[in-house]
């Protein structure tokens, strides 16, 4: 197996990873067997085209130029309405104050939506402090 396709398996297990989703929850909501993902994370199988088509379909704000090929960034944002919106959601303190006063340091954002969609924002983003 080429180191080219466990790039792709290591970015498709990290991708789970980020979801915080289960490779048997993962192939539910794409409506591919479980088999297909067990095999994708095994390294056994490379993605097909099919399952590109759907994984773009069904998470179309992931880069899966990222995936194939780990070009930046993991997410791809389509509005910048939406995002501009949803900045004014996070909070309005800046992170490094937030470190301050819990000791952790947040390194992104999750924002899910009834969609099925969701946006990433990493601190240093957000924050000019933290860069």
């Amino acid at each position: 197996m080429s180191t080219k396709v466990n790039l792709v398996n290591e970015r498709f297990k990290q991708l789970l990873k980020i979801l915080n989703t289960t490779p048997s929850q993962f192939a539910d909501t794409m409506g591919v067997p479980r088999a297909t993902i067990s095999h994708l994370l095994a390294g056994r199988n490379k993605p097909s085209l099919d399952f590109i088509s759907k994984l773009h379909e069904t998470y179309p704000h992931i880069n899966v130029n990222w995936l194939l090929f780990g070009e930046l960034p993991i997410f791809e944002n389509t509005n910048a309405n939406q995002r501009s919106e949803t900045n004014q959601l996070l909070p309005s303190f800046p992170v490094s104050d937030y470190e301050k006063i819990t000791g952790k340091r947040i390194d992104k954002i999750i924002i899910f939506y009834s969609d099925q969609t969701f946006e990433l924002f990493h601190a240093s983003l957000n924050d000019a402090s933290s860069k």
